[in-house]
């Protein structure tokens, strides 16, 4: 009898070790350039943060072989028309965006693309295996929720658990811009 009760404690004990490791990742998906699977920094981030579950997806729970996270995005001319956040298995692919190209990927948040002639676009996969690699990684430094609300795009305070994000952003384009004007400019006076 107390060969079998300690049999049963190990097996459940070792059941609960291994359901319990699960792989987190965000999981949204956006057919335009500027869909809130792309741009919507904050509320990503505050899903990471546990603040929100509004893109959140538990891999392991909702398919045992998903291990892995993943960025799927597709472009024609340079513009997303797919944008794609989720869980993937490195193996089956959705068909018109498969490629042996993409066969054999590591996880290693490397971004590998492809022309697939059959859709007419380029094709691209991210993998990585840790919780919420496929996207935007909270601040290092330790944060203090001060409210539980998304940002709009045209509020350009400070979003919940994120600091400074999107001024970040705003800037690191403002640049660019800045250094396209210099660059068409120098060109027009040649």
């Amino acid at each position: 009898m107390m060969y079998t009760w300690m049999s049963v404690t190990v097996v459940l004990t070792a059941y609960l070790a291994v359901t319990t490791e699960a792989l987190l990742c965000y999981q949204c998906a956006s057919t335009s350039p500027d869909g809130p699977c792309v741009t919507d920094i904050s509320g990503l981030v505050n899903t990471s943060l546990g603040i929100s579950s509004k893109y959140y997806q538990n891999c392991s729970a909702s398919k045992p072989t998903w291990d892995r996270c993943m960025i799927e995005t597709a472009a024609t001319s340079g513009i997303y028309t797919l944008y794609h956040r989720g869980c993937h298995d490195g193996v089956n692919f959705t068909s018109g965006f498969d490629s042996p190209r993409f066969h054999g990927l590591d996880p290693n948040n490397l971004t590998t693309c492809e022309f697939i002639n059959l859709i007419g676009k380029l094709v691209c996969y991210t993998f990585c295996q840790k919780d919420f690699c496929n996207g935007p990684q909270p601040p290092e430094v330790p944060y203090q929720q001060v409210c539980n609300e998304s940002m709009s795009d045209y509020d350009y305070g400070e979003p919940c658990g994120v600091a400074g994000m999107f001024l970040k952003m705003e800037l690191s384009f403002l640049e660019f811009f800045g250094v396209v004007t210099v660059l068409v400019t120098t060109l027009y006076l040649m």
